[in-house]
C-alpha cells in the first residue's frame, strides 16, 4: 500500500491536531466548541492574518454541522431497525425527504449516480490496499428495473465499509507503531470520556469535531493534497469513520459489543455517512447534477485517502488515551480488521463469480488477483 500523504504532511497533521486537543482539555473550564475554535483562530499567527478567516470559520461550522448530521442520521436508522424497519426502506425514505423530490425517476437517477462513483472509489480502494490498478467492481443493474438501486447502493456502501475496515486498520497500525506515547499522567480526559461513554454520545461528537478543526487548521497552514480541494463534509466524514473504529475497537476489546455488531455498527455508520453527504450538498444548493453528489460520496468514504486520514486521526486520538487504552484498541481493531478481511475475500469472489455468469468483461487477470486477495487476506 503507497501512501498518499508525505510523510512531512503526515507529521502536520499530527502536530496539530495534538495542539487542538491539548488546548481544548486544558481549559478549566470547557467552552463552547465554536467558541474555542474562534479563539484558537484568533491567537494562532497562521490563521489570525488570512485574508478569509471568515471563510475558513464558515467551513469549520460547516464540519462541525455534517458531524452532527452524521450522529442524528445513525441514531434514526437504528431507532427505524429497532421498530422493524429495513436499511433498504429507511435509505429509501431519506433519500426522499433530503432531496424533497417526489419523482421515483430522479430518485433512483441520484441513487444510481451515487453507486457508479462509490463502484469506481471501491476498485481505486482496492488498487490501493493490492497496490496493483484493478476493475473488479461493477455496476449489475445496467438491465434491471432502476427500483433495485437502492438495494445495490447498500451492497455497495457495505463492501466500501469492509475495504475501508481494512484500509484504516492497517494504517492506525502502522502509525501506532511511529507515534511516541505520553505518560499516563498526560492523558487527556476529553479522549478517556470519548472511550468510556456509550457509542454515539456527546463526547464522541466533541472530539470528531476537535479533530476535524485540526486536520482543516493543519490543510490550512500546509496545503495537503486530496484535502485541500474537499468539502467541509467530505472531511468530517473521513474523520468521523477513522475515529469511530477507533472507538468501536475499544468497546469490542473489553467485551461490551461482539465482532458481528462492530461491523455492523460500521456499515450503519457508512450508510449514514451517505445520508449527512446528501443532506449537506442539497442543502448548500451545490447540487447541480447527480454526479457531483456521487463523486463527493465516493471520494470520501469509499477512497484510499479517507483511510489514510481516517486511520491517522484514530491514532493520534488512541495515542492520547494512554497505553493501556491504546493497547485495548489495537486488539479490538486487528479483530474486526482479520473478520472484514475474510468477508473482503467472500465479496470478490462473489463479484467475479456474478460478472462471468452476465458476461461482463472484468479487467483482464481478475482470477490472478482474487487468487493473490487470498493469500493477502
Amino acid at each position: 500500500m503507497t501512501d498518499s500523504i508525505s510523510p512531512q504532511e503526515k507529521d502536520h497533521l499530527i502536530k496539530v491536531i495534538t495542539e487542538v486537543l491539548t488546548k481544548y482539555d486544558s481549559q478549566v473550564e470547557k467552552q463552547d466548541i465554536s467558541d474555542f475554535t474562534n479563539q484558537f483562530i484568533e491567537q494562532r499567527e497562521t490563521l489570525k492574518t488570512l485574508e478569509n478567516v471568515n471563510s475558513f470559520l464558515s467551513e469549520v461550522n460547516s464540519s462541525f454541522t455534517a458531524i452532527d448530521s452524521i450522529h442524528e442520521y445513525h441514531k434514526d436508522l437504528i431507532n427505524a431497525q429497532n421498530q422493524g424497519k429495513s436499511k433498504l426502506t429507511w435509505l429509501r425514505a431519506t433519500i426522499g425527504s433530503i432531496t424533497t423530490i417526489k419523482d421515483i425517476q430522479k430518485i433512483d437517477k441520484i441513487t444510481h449516480e451515487v453507486q457508479s462513483a462509490l463502484i469506481k472509489s471501491n476498485n481505486q480502494h482496492l488498487s490501493f490496499l493490492l497496490n496493483e490498478s484493478v476493475e473488479i467492481f461493477f455496476s449489475q443493474n445496467s438491465k434491471k428495473e432502476k427500483t433495485n438501486n437502492q438495494r445495490e447502493l447498500l451492497g455497495d456502501i457495505q463492501t466500501n465499509s469492509l475495504l475501508t475496515i481494512v484500509s484504516t486498520g492497517q494504517q492506525f497500525e502502522s502509525l501506532s507503531q511511529k507515534l511516541n506515547f505520553s505518560p499516563d499522567k498526560d492523558v487527556l480526559s476529553i479522549v478517556t470520556n470519548f472511550f468510556k461513554g456509550e457509542l454515539g454520545d456527546a463526547d464522541e461528537s466533541l472530539i470528531t469535531k476537535l479533530v476535524t478543526f485540526g486536520v482543516m487548521v493543519a490543510d490550512v497552514e500546509i496545503p495537503i493534497e486530496g484535502i485541500h480541494d474537499l468539502d467541509p463534509t467530505g472531511i468530517a466524514v473521513m474523520v468521523d469513520t477513522g475515529l469511530t473504529l477507533t472507538k468501536v475497537g475499544y468497546k469490542l476489546s473489553q467485551g461490551e459489543i461482539s465482532v458481528q455488531r462492530a461491523m455492523e455498527y460500521m456499515y450503519e455508520r457508512a450508510i449514514s455517512d451517505t445520508g449527512a453527504i446528501l443532506g449537506a450538498m442539497w442543502k448548500a444548493k451545490t447540487l447541480t447534477a447527480a454526479t457531483t453528489i456521487g463523486g463527493t460520496v465516493g471520494f470520501a468514504m469509499a477512497g484510499p485517502f479517507g483511510s489514510v486520514v481516517g486511520g491517522l486521526a484514530g491514532a493520534v486520538v488512541g495515542k492520547m488515551a494512554g497505553k493501556v487504552v491504546n493497547k485495548s484498541i489495537k486488539e479490538g481493531i486487528k479483530t474486526i480488521y482479520h473478520a472484514s478481511k475474510n468477508k473482503v475475500s467472500k465479496v470478490i469472489e462473489k463479484t467475479i463469480e456474478v460478472a462471468e455468469q452476465a458476461r461482463q468483461k472484468i479487467q483482464e487477470g481478475a482470477k490472478k488477483v482474487a487468487n493473490f486477495i487470498k493469500n493477502l487476506f
